[in-house]
This record gives structure tokens, sequence and C-alpha cells, in this order.
């Protein structure tokens, strides 16, 4: 109790007794004066209850702040326990989820080496007469083989840019065999991507993969100049092979930048009649059924046209995994475009110079319009690649083509791993 209190208490009883002692007592006595001291012992009595009333009010709010701050104090308790409560089932579910995707990564890598390791297994075996520097055991970057160094530098294109590999431009079969058997052992297959945009907007929508092969030199050697070697020496199914090892590994970092994206990865005939290839091709994508919406496979109209009931029936495993294609290398329509559409064919590319040249010439073997109206139909979109010059990309305009692809709208470029 306060020491101002205690002052109005004493006050209180010193009233009480100055009442009872002198002012009752001067008007009681002339009636009776033996009241006297009961109308002071009254007095006191009433004093008393008031600073019993005064006391028991002060404890009561000393208590009752007390209460309040205990009370205060719990629930800022039970605030701090359920906070720690959702952390913790946070922390426990991020350590889950990261279990999961620990796991899930090892099982893409796991994978994705069995697949390296069936392309290095298979590249021996995949030529009828391999000469001996071709199978010889992988040797440092440095080193270069012997059949590779009288060749005289190759012709390069143009003036390269700083940040782009030299591209040979007049190189004969037995160096470019040489670059390409070289590049397969030593892993230097690269893969290339350019944009294929949007029209008229030429937005970047999707990206079609492309393998080079560079010597140890940092030349390059583009698909015109290798792939008929490589079909003449049975290495197509292993430069398959490294394009879609390639095209994984590109996937894979895409999504843990949580970008997405379609990228067309070209499978050639031969791969898809090499039995031993498609199964174990198959086997893989099965397992990673989570490449299907990024990946769209693509074949050429001669093989799809040309296709046995065998390799159909392969193309419709892909799909009900989930898997699309693109038709490419597209020279006739005369097709059966709702046949491709319920095999899961999703584009269609036809080079520009070749569409422009049947437009030019008058042929009524193609009427875009109509084409367009039926790809339409069947959800199948159309792109035309190869545009290099406003003047033709003016004209295409003219018939609402979906998507655009050429060095008008970008060349292709290298992969970075960063």
């Amino acid at each position: 109790m306060s020491f101002l209190l205690h002052l109005a208490i004493i006050g209180t009883y010193t009233a009480a007794a100055i009442v009872a002692s002198v002012v009752a007592p001067g008007r009681i006595a002339m009636v009776a004066p033996e009241l006297t001291p009961l109308v002071g012992g009254f007095l006191l009595i009433i004093a008393g209850f008031v600073h019993f009333v005064i006391v028991q009010g002060f404890r009561y709010r000393v208590v009752s702040d007390h209460f309040s701050t205990v009370r205060e104090a719990y629930n800022r308790l039970a605030e701090d326990v359920d906070q720690v409560y959702d952390q913790s089932s946070q922390l426990r579910d991020a350590m889950v989820a990261t279990s999961k995707r620990d796991a899930k990564r090892v099982s893409d890598v796991i994978a994705e080496v069995r697949l390296l390791q069936g392309l290095i297994e298979k590249f021996p075996s995949g030529r009828a007469a391999a000469p001996p520097s071709a199978i010889a055991p992988p040797v440092p970057e440095q080193e270069t083989p012997a059949d590779v160094m009288p060749m005289p530098p190759p012709k390069m294109v143009n003036q390269p840019r700083p940040d782009m590999p030299q591209i040979v431009e007049d190189i004969d079969e037995d160096r470019a065999l040489a670059i390409l058997r070289e590049g397969l052992r030593l892993d230097r297959v690269d893969v290339y991507l350019q944009p294929v945009v949007s029209l008229p907007q030429r937005k970047t929508r999707y990206y079609e993969c492309f393998t080079r092969v560079r010597d140890n030199q940092g030349t390059v050697i583009v698909p015109e100049q290798y792939i008929q070697l490589a079909r003449r020496e049975g290495l197509v199914t292993a430069i398959d092979n490294m394009l879609l090892f390639r095209c994984v590994q590109l996937i894979r970092r895409t999504q843990k930048r949580n970008f997405s994206t379609l990228f067309f990865c070209n499978i050639s005939h031969d791969s898809l009649a090499d039995e031993e290839f498609f199964d174990d091709f198959l086997e893989f994508v099965a397992e990673n059924d989570d490449l299907a919406p990024m990946l769209v496979f693509e074949f050429r109209q001669e093989d799809v046209q040309a296709a046995d009931n065998a390799l159909l029936r392969k193309l419709g495993r892909l799909a009900d995994l989930g898997f699309r294609f693109s038709l490419d290398g597209v020279t006739h329509f005369n097709m059966n475009y709702s046949a491709l559409a319920t095999a899961q064919f999703r584009f269609l590319r036809i080079d520009a110079d070749h569409l422009l040249g049947q437009l030019n010439q008058g042929s009524s073997e193609v009427d875009i319009r109509d084409l367009k109206r039926r790809l339409d139909r069947e959800g199948i979109d159309l792109i035309v690649q190869k545009i290099e010059k406003e003047e033709d990309l003016r004209e295409l305009l003219d018939f609402n083509i979906d998507f655009g692809q050429g060095y008008l709208f970008g060349e292709p470029r290298l992969s970075r791993d960063d």
C-alpha cells in the first residue's frame, strides 16, 4: 500500500475521532450523554470498514494486474508454441520433400548414366568395319589421334564470333569421319539450340536441338557434313543416343530453374529400327515420364510414311507414355492428317523455300489456307523453318502461320552448362 494511501486512512481515523470526541458529544450530550461513546465507536467502525474496503480494493487491483501479466505471458507462450509447431511441421515436410527429390535425382542420374553406358557399349559394334582408332579407349583431351595430325587445317566460314565455335566450311570425308569418331569417343558432341517463335509476335516458344561435333582444336562439323558418313558407318544410333542424353541433361537443368518449354529432339529411322536401342530407349523414357511435357520427338516424313506396323507400334508405345511427335522434312501434303493426330503428331514442319517455291510456281499441290484449316481441325501446329529474309516472312504471314524458325529469328546457339 502506498504512503499517501496510509496517510488518507490515518486522516480518516483522525477525523472520526474528532467527530466522536468533539462534535457528537456536544449535540448528543444534551439528550443522551450515555450515547456519546457509542457514537464515537460507531464512527470508528465505519472508518475501519472504509479502511478495509480501500485495502481490499488495492489488493484486488494488484492481483488483477498480476493476473493480466500472467495471462499475457501465457498467450505469448501459446503463440510461440504454435509457431514452433508450424515451423517443425514445415521443416518435416521440407525434409520429406528433399528426401524424395534427392531419391528422384539419384534415380535420374543412374538412368542417365545407364543410357550413356549403353551408348558407349553400342558405339564400337555399330559399324561393320571400325578402324582400331575408333574403338580404342579414350585418350586424354590434349592428345591428338595420329590419323588427324597430317590433315591441313580446315577452312572456316567467314570470321567466327568470339563466343561461337568455328564451323568447318570445306572438309573431305576422311577428315570429317575422323572428327566424328573422335568426337563420339571423347564426348565432343555438343547440343545447339535454335528458337521456334510464334508468329507474328516473334516470341520464343520452343527450341529445336541439333548436334554438332568438334575436334580438339574447337572446330566444328554440322549434320549436313557428317550425317551421310554416319549412316554409312553405322554411327547414327550413337549420335541419336548422345543427342537424347544431352537433351535430358538440358531439361534437368531447366527444371531446376523452374523454366518450362518444349525441346524438339530428332530421332532417326536407323535408331527406331534398332531393336536393342529402342528397348533401352523405351525403358529410359518410361522411368523418366516427367520428360514427356518438355520433349517432342521428331521424325522425317519419308520415314513415317514408309513405317511398317512394328515401327508404328513403337511410336504408339511412346505416345502411351505421354510423348508428342513432330513430322519433319515435309515435301508433299497428301497425308491422312486425322491419323497423324491420333498418333500424337502435334507439329508439322515445312521448309520456307519449298513452301514459297510451290506458291511462286502456282502449284496446285498445296493450298496453304486449306492446309492450315485441316491442321487446325486436327490440333496440329504448322512450323515453317529456315526463314531467313523479311520478305519471305511477310509473304508467309498472309497465311496465318503458327510458328517460324530460321536465322531471321536466331541462329543455333551452343547450349551452355551454366
